[in-house]
């Protein structure tokens, strides 16, 4: 199951931290840079509030105006809601096993390729790599000076380990074609 990832944070965040507005919402997710790591489309936020109260899962409670700012639409989650929280958790947490890389098939349709380019493709991929955990080692930071729950170092270490695996892999794959 592909968790629904801005249904999920929405529901989320309206569960653990009470009514809420959508920009507030949208605020949490940047301060936590989920779009980073969660697969969270912050621009889509705003639609997903609105298919979610459409559906029942969320409900407004009120409006507010602050000085100049716009009108501000605040929900909380329902029953329903909780209910497909719940469901959702229960599928995410109930998938074992990982999910297809599209770098498997790529390297499946290298067959014939030059060594060259394969190994010329794979730095680029390794560097990128590399870069990324310089980016997660920035967040690990911030998060920890900022006093971030442990949950969000959790997160930030777990995708700190798939990126050292990576790394591992691109190794092992580089002795291959050697």
């Amino acid at each position: 199951m592909k968790l629904p990832a801005n249904r999920f944070l929405i529901l989320a965040l309206l569960d653990v931290g009470g009514p809420l507005h959508g920009h507030a919402i949208r605020q949490e997710a940047q301060l936590i840079k989920v779009a980073a790591w969660g697969e969270v489309k912050v621009g889509a936020l705003y639609a997903t509030l609105h298919q979610l109260e459409k559906e029942g899962r969320i409900k407004q409670i009120g409006q507010s105006r602050e000085g100049n700012r716009p009108t501000r639409t605040t929900y909380r989650i329902t029953a329903t809601g909780r209910t497909e929280l719940r469901r959702l958790r229960l599928g995410a947490l109930n998938e074992s096993g990982l999910r297809s890389d599209p770098i498997d098939m790529v390297i499946a349709s290298w067959v014939n390729a030059p060594k060259a380019v394969v190994r010329l493709a794979l730095a680029r991929r390794e560097t990128d790599l590399k870069v990324f955990l310089k980016r997660l080692a920035r967040y690990h930071e911030s998060a920890a000076t900022t006093g971030q729950p442990w949950v969000a170092m959790a997160v930030i270490r777990h995708w700190e380990i798939r990126a050292r695996a990576e790394l591992a892999w691109h190794r092992e794959l580089e002795a291959i074609i050697r």
